[in-house]
């Protein structure tokens, strides 16, 4: 495996277009509940708008905080769900005392989407990149490999900043990447504030920029021999190699890095979406429905 020399720098920033491209599926037991309509204590009301403007968004803000982002400790995550439960939902009380709660075997299920939305975005950029280059015919299928072989070469410049640089700075800053990090960050934007639950807004999201890593890696491959080509379930088993490999050099990324690797993403969030007008649901909702204010420190 090739070894990332990370250097703190600094991408450039372009709307992509949205394409319908498969989704790869997880296993899951056909028996689990999915289904918002089963959730207890009448959240799946529609006025009620919590579970996924809120409640949702804010398990995946964990999420992308783990250094694996493909595996859940079953143990801790239930300790999560339940902290955030009782912030969001302080005024419906409810214990989640298994895996075999409805509140996580569909927090579950919306785990398996939430990984494969990086890898969606992934493919549409990458197919905006074609189509950008006017590579659509049989014979630019030379012009896509070398692209890819490039991309794929060397320590990987898709990551950097400057990927037709032959100096390597501004890891995990390229285009690519922040476009793909941004369905993150834009998604979870709304998320609660659930004290001692690490979050993506006050935690730096391992997890996630790994994620957009692995998808930016995987929609590449794809297109090695110059057509796109299926390339099997995106999951940790399928790249557990891949996965190793990023989350370690995300993981010596400096502060500064992070700051920038933010910025160059937030550039693909419009500036009236940087703030959903869905949140204005819940800032209009009873006071009762609003998620419980987090005290920072602890009380004496």
């Amino acid at each position: 495996m090739k070894a990332l020399v990370v250097k703190n720098e600094e991408s450039e920033s372009e709307s992509a277009n949205m394409l319908a491209v498969k989704r790869e599926p997880e296993a899951r037991s056909s028996s689990a509940p999915r289904s918002k309509s089963q959730l207890p204590c009448g959240v799946s009301d529609g006025r009620d708008k919590r579970w996924s403007i809120i409640f949702v968004p804010t398990f995946m803000s964990y999420l992308g905080t783990l250094e694996d982002p493909w595996h859940m400790d079953q143990s801790k995550t239930m300790k999560v769900l339940q902290a955030i439960w009782d912030v969001v939902y302080h005024d419906r009380p409810h214990v989640i005392e298994s895996a075999s709660d409805v509140v996580f075997t569909i927090c579950r299920q919306r785990s398996y989407e939430w990984r494969n939305k990086f890898l969606h975005h992934a493919q549409c950029h990458i197919e905006t990149i074609i189509k950008k280059n006017d590579w659509t015919t049989k014979g630019d299928r030379e012009n896509i490999r070398d692209f890819v072989a490039e991309m794929l070469g060397g320590t990987y410049p898709f990551i950097f900043k400057q990927p037709h640089n032959a100096k390597t700075k501004g890891p995990f800053q390229s285009e690519f990447i922040a476009y793909v990090f941004s369905s993150h960050l834009q998604f979870v934007k709304d998320a609660a504030r659930v004290k001692r639950v690490p979050l993506t807004a006050t935690h730096n999201p391992v997890g996630a920029l790994t994620l957009a890593s692995l998808a930016c890696h995987r929609a590449l491959e794809a297109y090695a021999t110059g057509s796109n080509t299926f390339m099997g379930r995106f999951s940790g088993e399928s790249m557990a190699e891949e996965t190793t490999y990023f989350s370690k050099s995300i993981l010596n990324l400096s502060e500064k890095t992070w700051s920038k690797i933010r910025e160059e993403s937030l550039k693909f969030v419009p500036a009236g979406l940087r703030r959903s007008s869905k949140a204005e649901v819940v800032v209009a909702a009873p006071v009762d429905q609003r998620p419980l204010i987090q005290d920072d420190e602890d009380s004496e």
